[in-house]
């Protein structure tokens, strides 16, 4: 693997790794500029099928919700020799943003058609990491790679002193949350990953956040008078959305 390689191209050798086949589901619609430089990963062993997506905004997400429907019946036609690929598959919305907003969460929540995952990065925490690691990229396999940074308790460290840093940690990390797939390393040491403190350390930086924290913590704890008729708990995301717009004003 090259220094100059591209996410699309990492992200083939990673599920490959992991014994997923790729197919590009663009042809299936070739007027699509969504779906043109998609990917579909493959594990028929398992009946598992991941759609990566690579969007270039956040306001394409609106865009991904409006076609889900379309996405999937044309999985279902083009793929239909593929076991339960209408049931197994996730999709992953690879987005280059340091945002997270209401809409990326309200996409995450639709029970719709995919499970859906939006995984925000920026170029320059991909290049950093195909520069960084260029040589043991052309030695080992990704996922041992992925496994030693996801491990580093420097790393780590000077991760939850910066956390907008634009950090290989960061981009590795989001990797791991946002990709059902790629597990943490089974002698990983969970000491080092004590996420509630390091939220609340993070929080306590900043007293409107640390507000909509417990107004979350509130919330969830109350979740079964936050679920609406049809059994989803998108109200919980709008009782917060509205809580945070009026902590602005």
């Amino acid at each position: 693997m090259s220094e100059s390689v591209s996410l699309e191209s990492f992200l083939k050798t990673l599920l490959g790794e992991l014994n997923y086949e790729n197919d590009s589901f663009s042809v299936v619609d070739k007027e699509d500029k969504l779906i043109d430089q998609s990917i579909l990963f493959k594990n028929t062993v398992k009946s598992n099928y991941y759609l990566f997506l690579f969007i270039n905004s956040i306001s394409e997400l609106n865009l991904v919700l409006d076609n889900q429907a379309k996405y999937f019946y044309l999985l279902k036609e083009f793929f239909n020799e593929l076991q339960q690929v209408d049931k197994n598959t996730s999709m992953i919305i690879f987005l280059p943003t340091t945002e997270v907003n209401y809409e990326s969460m309200l996409l995450e929540e639709d029970p719709y058609y995919f499970k859906k995952y939006i995984l925000p990065y920026t170029p320059e925490q991909f290049n950093r990491f195909s520069k960084e690691y260029s040589n043991q990229l052309e030695d080992s396999r990704v996922k041992n790679i992925l496994d030693q940074i996801i491990s580093d308790v420097d790393l780590f460290d000077e991760f939850k002193s910066n956390p907008a840093d634009e950090s290989v940690f960061n981009f590795v990390s989001k990797l791991f949350v946002k990709i059902p797939v790629l597990k943490f390393p089974i002698n990983m040491d969970k000491d080092v990953y004590n996420l509630d403190e390091t939220i609340i350390n993070s929080l306590n930086k900043d007293d409107k956040l640390l507000s909509v924290k417990h107004k979350v913590d509130y919330q969830i704890y109350n979740e079964q008078e936050m679920i609406d008729d049809d059994g989803n708990n998108t109200k919980i995301i709008e009782a917060l959305f509205d809580f945070y717009n009026d902590k602005e004003e």
